[in-house]
């Protein structure tokens, strides 16, 4: 995995947390010459500088793709990881699909709905990047 070609940095909350995407691996596969899949895999770091601790709902991240698509990661509901206040943690998400994606155009990830704070979303704007295409 290796950092995206182009990222507009973390996503920051007015409570302190930070999302960013740290490394990425874009891969694409053929069948036939019209039938592309996309898998990409982002490594997010997930900072906690609020309160009390935060819960990642992995479930509900989602990739928006550059013709407005939007695509989850297959991750279970109860797949969650807290992060403790003070605390970091990085991870790995991966997003498959079968067209509209393209591993050398910009893609945001959306955490908007998959951080909470005490059963509440913590309000974050995407992060824009651009993946560097696997080889």
């Amino acid at each position: 995995m290796k950092p995206p070609a182009m990222n507009n940095g973390p996503a920051l909350s007015t409570t302190g947390v930070q999302v960013a995407v740290v490394r990425q691996l874009c891969g694409e596969s053929s069948v036939t010459a019209l039938d592309t899949w996309i898998d990409e895999t982002v490594e997010l770091q997930v900072r906690n500088g609020s309160p009390g601790p935060v819960s990642v709902h992995r479930d509900k991240l989602r990739l928006l793709g550059p013709n407005g698509g939007v695509f989850t990661t297959g991750a279970s509901p109860t797949d969650l990881l807290t992060v403790p206040n003070g605390g970091t943690e990085t991870f790995e998400v991966t997003f498959t699909a079968h067209g509209g994606l393209d591993c050398g155009r910009p893609m945001q990830l959306d955490p908007s709905t998959a951080i909470t704070s005490q059963e509440s979303a913590v309000a974050l704007p995407p992060v824009s990047f651009v993946p560097l295409a696997s080889r």
